[in-house]
């Protein structure tokens, strides 16, 4: 059947250290889960819509950024992903202080977030508008998937 084998080549198997952090969630689910994260700061004019081209550009280039692992088997299967949805924040009326507190706790909740679903891309997007032209950008991929030099990959190639 056709539609069996298209099925069966987007299904790869996990790592080592893939299938020791999937038996990990799968046996102690309530284990904390911590994603990888990182946060660029940018001076200057900035083109969202080439925040999301780029972003397009790293989905297709990087097809494990489109891969989910398997709740039940050990293994991971492709998935048709959607654009990198990206959280925009105006944080220019806010005094120093509060926007420092506001991205140390965004970067915490990205440390965090566990809601990973079957049809979007393994990357959490959230851009800061600052002052004085300045944005910050924080990113955030599953450990399952990545390590911190796989994100510095990511930030260079966007």
């Amino acid at each position: 059947n056709t539609s069996q084998l298209k099925r069966r080549t987007n299904i790869m198997p996990l790592s080592d250290f893939q299938t020791m952090l999937w038996a990990c969630k799968t046996f102690k689910p309530r284990a904390s889960k911590l994603n990888i994260v990182s946060r660029k700061r940018i001076q200057g004019t900035f083109d969202i819509q080439g925040l999301h081209v780029a972003f397009k550009s790293v989905l297709q280039k990087h097809l494990i950024l489109s891969y989910h692992i398997s709740n039940m088997l050990p293994i991971q299967f492709r998935c048709k992903t959607k654009a990198i949805k990206i959280i925009e924040n105006h944080l220019q009326a806010m005094s120093p202080k509060d926007v420092e507190n506001r991205l140390w706790d965004s970067m915490l909740e990205l440390t965090r977030f566990s809601k990973w679903t079957a049809n979007s891309a393994l990357v959490r997007a959230k851009l800061f508008y600052l002052n004085n032209n300045m944005v910050e950008l924080q990113l955030a991929v599953p450990h399952i998937i990545s390590d911190g030099i796989s994100i510095e990959i990511l930030f260079n190639e966007l």
